[in-house]
């Protein structure tokens, strides 16, 4: 009833949470996360033809990463209900970015592209919904909507500069460039998130993080 009302009024307005390192913080690791994802997916067919992926192999690739994400959804879910949202984000982060370095390092080997494909799938699946749990515990749920909308487009913003900015370093440096820098995108985003600490204003709900 009433107590539970007046809970949900709690937390920062979107000017305050804009003020905090910590928007500032998540709103990079996730552009960076959009950037590396969406530069990856939009070149997957290039990638597979330069680094000499048969179609056969390309199919099981896109196969893992279809049923990993689903399960990173699931499994990151279910772990964000137990640990800090933020450090199984950044552990996600880790684990997509260990795929796509295995993809670079063995592309003839069956065993390392199903293995990375599971990877970078599982990162897929968990760190979409970590942004929803990090401005909720931070930030509280006064404001959620408007707070999460702009860690969102953060994310977007990052997707929509992903594709041209692959096919732009692709086209100069080469496919496993792109792969790495995407890597390290990744790796970057998931040291963003280890690195986050709640903003000291007690206006915060700083649940378990």
């Amino acid at each position: 009833g009433t107590g539970a009302a007046s809970g949900e009024r709690n937390g920062h307005s979107l000017g305050e949470a804009a003020r905090t390192p910590a928007f500032l913080i998540m709103a990079v690791a996730f552009a960076l996360f959009g950037l590396a994802l969406s530069g990856v997916i939009a070149q997957l067919a290039q990638i597979w033809d330069r680094l000499d992926i048969d179609v056969l192999s390309a199919s099981r690739f896109q196969l893992g990463i279809g049923a990993a994400t689903i399960c990173g959804r699931l499994l990151g879910g279910w772990l964000m209900d137990r640990y800090p949202a933020h450090r199984v984000g950044a552990i996600f982060g880790v684990l997509g970015s260990a795929g796509l370095v295995m993809l670079a390092s063995l592309p003839d080997q069956r065993a390392a592209l199903i293995t990375a494909s599971i990877a970078f799938g599982l990162c897929m699946g968990a760190e979409s919904d970590v942004a929803s749990y990090l401005v909720s515990r931070l930030f509280g749920l006064a404001h959620f909507s408007r707070i999460y909308a702009v860690q969102a487009a953060a994310f977007m913003l990052g997707a929509a500069i992903g594709p041209i900015s692959a096919a732009l370093l692709a086209q100069t440096f080469g496919y496993l460039a792109l792969v790495v820098f995407a890597a390290g995108a990744l790796l970057l985003s998931a040291l963003l998130l280890a690195l986050l600490r709640a903003p000291s204003s007690t206006r915060a709900v700083t649940l378990s993080i």
